[in-house]
């Protein structure tokens, strides 16, 4: 079971890192619908390819492990644009509460209905996390109702993801077609390359001359080390999924974000944190923590 935390830290420092070269890629192109969906084709193919060579390029396939990727692309893809329409009328600080607080919440919640252990330590630990994240929330933000559905929609989407992966890994419905870690990485990294190559495609016909594909070019190195960041990270919650529950893991992810997106911005850009950042990241630390008793 150590080896199983182990896997768990280094996908939510992962995580954290992939932010850094999402900001470095966004600076370059922009946050448009091109923009991510470029990233989307650009980022899975480099460690898709790593993997694919490394199974020595043995991939299983089934109808189930199948269904289970395209539900996986899909519901990042919907993210996405909701991702894009929330961040152009809220602050990041609302989008962070309430996508980290749905990969948090709804997975424990779906945890719990399968049968998954659910304690007092898990309990406090989901205090303590929520507690985080209602901390970074602005109140002084002034939004309409469209962006408050947004919200919602980042909300409950981010937290399907997790039990999409949740569904194949233990095989919850008993069909007993579920396949490697390997084999389901794989299918969902190049399912959802091709869907974002297939959309930029469709907006760059669309946009025709206005596209200027030069920015692309030069932020590709940046999507594709987050693209990596991304998948080794996923990679390894499908391997810890296997031993360790949902509703112990997320919370750990999600407290371990928050904790390190905090304090990899301040080592690496020495960005000041105010005394309400600090109490964030505190509790979200302990949230992360306590959950391991």
């Amino acid at each position: 079971m150590v080896l199983e935390y182990f896997l768990i830290i280094i996908a939510t420092f992962l995580f954290s890192i992939q932010f850094i070269f999402t900001k470095k890629y966004q600076l370059c192109v922009g946050t448009g619908f091109d923009a991510s969906f470029f990233q989307k084709a650009i980022s899975p193919i480099a460690f898709g390819i790593i993997l694919l060579i490394y199974s020595g390029f043995q991939v299983q396939f089934t109808w189930f492990s199948l269904v289970m990727s395209s539900c996986n692309v899909v519901i990042n893809l919907v993210l996405t644009l909701f991702s894009l329409k929330a961040l152009s009328k809220g602050t990041i600080s609302n989008y962070s509460l309430y996508l980290l607080g749905g990969g948090m919440v709804i997975p424990v919640i779906f945890g719990a209905c399968i049968g998954e252990d659910f304690g007092v330590w898990k309990i406090l630990s989901i205090v303590c996390i929520v507690v985080a994240i209602l901390i970074k929330f602005n109140f002084k933000e002034k939004v309409g109702i469209g962006t408050y559905l947004c919200f919602i929609m980042l909300f409950v989407l981010n937290g399907l993801i997790g039990i999409v992966s949740s569904i194949h890994q233990k095989d919850v419905f008993g069909v007993g077609l579920s396949v490697s870690s390997q084999s389901y990485t794989i299918a969902n990294l190049f399912l959802g390359s091709i869907v974002g190559f297939v959309l930029f495609s469709l907006v760059a016909i669309k946009k025709r001359k206005q596209i200027q594909f030069k920015p692309f070019l030069k932020s590709t190195p940046w999507a594709i080390l987050g693209g990596v960041c991304n998948g080794v990270g996923n990679f390894l919650l499908l391997l810890a999924l296997l031993k360790v529950d949902s509703s112990m893991q997320y919370p750990i992810v999600t407290g371990g974000t928050i904790f390190l997106s905090a304090i990899l911005p301040l080592i690496i850009y020495r960005e000041k944190l105010n005394l309400k950042s600090w109490i964030s990241v505190a509790f979200a630390l302990i949230g992360a923590v306590i959950i391991i008793f």
